[in-house]
């Protein structure tokens, strides 16, 4: 059952083949214009570390940033630097704008860039394990972020974080207002009556950058406070829109994608050298790694639920305010 709305029963939508009605594709597309590309491009600098050896064991050196001695007996020599540019997309939903800005919700995930640490060591000619190096191999660090929203136009405009939460992994942004951004959103929040396990939701994204609709199924979920909608939820659907169907056609606000379940395999890998089509011997055992390997079920989507976003942005009042922004009645809970 979906944790907080499983008490509701399932709006009277008038059943599927409602969704294939020329009044209900009108408002479709109405609330497609409300939604926004969301796009944050990270720049890292790239440490790999080289270890030296002797008979095969590491090296203590108190000198040596990570303890042991580095190949070349400096951190000159010992490690090589490079950078590396990632780029994450999503989707984010323009709820209204003044003369000067334009406010933004999406996902966390989206607007941050946390430092990343990527680590391994492997066992070497049977070693104990005190002698092992601290888990260290190569190290990613985010040292630039550029935010920004991509308009109708398809031009890029940088955008700012003036709310976050991430352990609910929510966020309101904002960006400079101009004609041709998007369409403030007209309709209003699901606060009244919940989405209910049952009833059609339908998503807004931008998987491979393009903006789709598509719809599915809403489910529970093992989060408090979330629920699932059975899409393909590919990239590109963090931070989208996730609205259900209400008396005439009206598209509400129920949710917020977050992402798809993952799942974690660890799997025995062998050496880099080693030929496929031979056996292992008793001898590469020593060789052997473990590595994990995380599986996303395309099949559906976290969401996260409006009671939490309404939550979120009563917090956020006093914030929105000081940038000039005053939420209208229709988005905020026990208000409408």
């Amino acid at each position: 059952m979906l944790s907080g709305c499983a008490h509701h029963q399932a709006a009277s939508t008038g059943t599927i083949q409602s969704l294939l009605s020329p009044e209900l594709q009108k408002k479709i597309r109405e609330a497609m214009e409300s939604v926004i590309e969301v796009v944050n491009v990270r720049e890292y600098r790239i440490e790999e570390f080289d270890y030296e050896r002797q008979d095969g064991r590491f090296i203590r050196d108190s000198q040596s940033p990570v303890g042991y001695r580095l190949r070349g007996g400096s951190a000159l020599f010992g490690v090589a630097f490079d950078t590396e540019i990632n780029k994450a997309f999503g989707a984010g939903l323009l709820l209204m704008h003044n003369d000067r800005q334009a406010l933004i919700l999406t996902s966390s995930h989206l607007t941050t860039a946390p430092d990343t640490l990527l680590s391994y060591y492997s066992l070497l000619n049977n070693q104990s394990p005190d002698s092992l190096p601290p888990p260290l191999f190569s190290r990613a660090i985010a040292i630039k972020t550029e935010l920004s929203v991509r308009h109708q136009s398809q031009i890029l405009a940088n955008a700012r974080l003036i709310a976050n939460d991430e352990r609910n992994d929510i966020a309101l942004l904002t960006t400079a207002w101009r004609p041709g951004l998007a369409t403030p959103f007209g309709s209003t929040f699901a606060y009244d009556q919940p989405s209910g396990v049952g009833e059609i939701g339908v998503a807004v994204g931008f998987p491979d950058e393009i903006k789709q609709v598509t719809f599915g199924m809403i489910g529970g979920a093992p989060y408090p406070k979330n629920f699932s909608i059975g899409i393909i939820g590919r990239f590109g659907f963090s931070g989208c829109p996730v609205f259900v169907i209400r008396q005439q056609s009206e598209m509400v606000l129920a949710g917020v994608g977050r992402g798809a379940p993952v799942s974690e395999t660890a799997m025995i890998v062998p050496p880099d050298d080693f030929v496929n089509g031979y056996y292992l011997q008793p001898e590469d055992l020593g060789r052997l790694r473990v590595r994990r390997i995380q599986q996303i079920n395309y099949g559906s989507l976290y969401c996260l639920d409006i009671q939490r976003i309404g939550e979120f942005l009563v917090a956020n009042q006093d914030k929105l305010r000081e940038q000039g922004f005053y939420l209208p009645n229709r988005f905020l809970p026990n208000k409408n």
